[in-house]
């Protein structure tokens, strides 16, 4: 005698493909955030180096955490992980002014001539020390301003 599967017992379950061994557990350095991407988007080591203008070993130890990304990388790099730091334009932590400067590729003594502050006056700020004059935080702001939202 045949087995007939019943009209009424249709069972269908779908899931979601797990993610590679590859990707970081955790988003925590720059390196889990620059190997998320590149997966997502199905890039090579050596096709995102050729992007950045770097090797695919560079890429490789961003990755793993053995260096971190030269400051005058961080644009391109920003672009391609799709981030922009600060959409408005203001410094609302001393964290958040050392991150966009960064982001725009500059060191501090670039970044301080450009907005008409002191190095050292710069450092201060990215560090949270001393209180800042409100001329001071103007001229920032006013740069970050002219100059962004950055992306």
């Amino acid at each position: 005698m045949d087995m007939v599967a019943l009209p009424f017992c249709h069972f269908e379950k779908t899931t979601k493909k797990p993610l590679s061994k590859a990707y970081p557990k955790e988003l925590v350095t720059i390196g889990d955030y620059i190997r998320k991407r590149r997966l997502d988007l199905k890039l090579t080591q050596k096709e995102l180096g050729a992007f950045l203008g770097v090797d695919e070993c560079t890429v490789l130890n961003w990755e793993k955490q053995r260096c971190q990304p030269a400051i005058s990388r961080m644009p391109k790099l920003m672009d391609f992980l799709d981030h922009t730091p600060n959409e408005t334009g203001t410094v609302n932590s001393h964290t958040q002014l050392r991150v966009m400067r960064i982001f725009m590729g500059m060191v501090q003594r670039t970044f301080a001539r450009l907005v008409g502050i002191d190095p050292s006056t710069l450092s201060r700020l990215e560090r949270g020390k001393g209180r800042p004059s409100e001329k001071t935080l103007r001229k920032v702001e006013v740069f970050l301003q002219k100059h962004g939202p950055i992306k």
